[in-house]
């Protein structure tokens, strides 16, 4: 069973992309600066 992460203040996703890579399951991203919404990791 991989380990389920929630990624807070994510900005752009680097360290999601990290946490992929790395055999996480991230489950979900929040940041609050709109400039971040839609980019994708």
């Amino acid at each position: 069973m991989k380990i389920q992460i929630v990624d807070l203040f994510c900005g752009v996703g680097g360290l999601t992309r990290g946490l992929i890579n790395s055999g996480f399951d991230v489950v979900a991203g929040f940041d609050i600066d709109k400039t971040c919404e839609y980019l994708f990791v």
